[in-house]
């Protein structure tokens, strides 16, 4: 027999070490995982679950690890940041400040 794959308010809290009211508060605050909602009655997908488990794993060092296969993307290398360079603001043509004092 399969196990239900939808859990409850209570089951989840319970599986986390929360209280409901914190499973409340995301739901509100959309930081929480994905739920279903028919009518009053609160539900969480098991899957739904665990992906938000794997998203929020943390590594030893401080890194959360890549979810890209959770999601089904490819893994990309991360992109370098733009290096940004610094202009003294006298010497660009349309500041020139000594133009405006003549």
């Amino acid at each position: 027999m399969e196990s239900d794959p939808y859990l409850s308010e209570a089951k989840v809290a319970q599986r986390w070490g929360f209280s409901q009211k914190t499973l409340q508060r995301w739901r509100l605050d959309r930081t929480g995982p994905d739920f279903l909602k028919l009518g009053r009655v609160i539900r969480y997908r098991l899957c739904d679950i665990e992906a938000f488990e794997q998203m929020a794993f943390t590594k030893c060092y401080g890194n959360r690890i890549n979810n890209s296969k959770l999601c089904g993307h490819e893994n990309k290398p991360p992109q370098a940041a733009p290096r940004l360079t610094t202009v003294d603001i006298d010497d660009h043509p349309r500041h020139n400040v000594s133009e405006f004092h003549k």
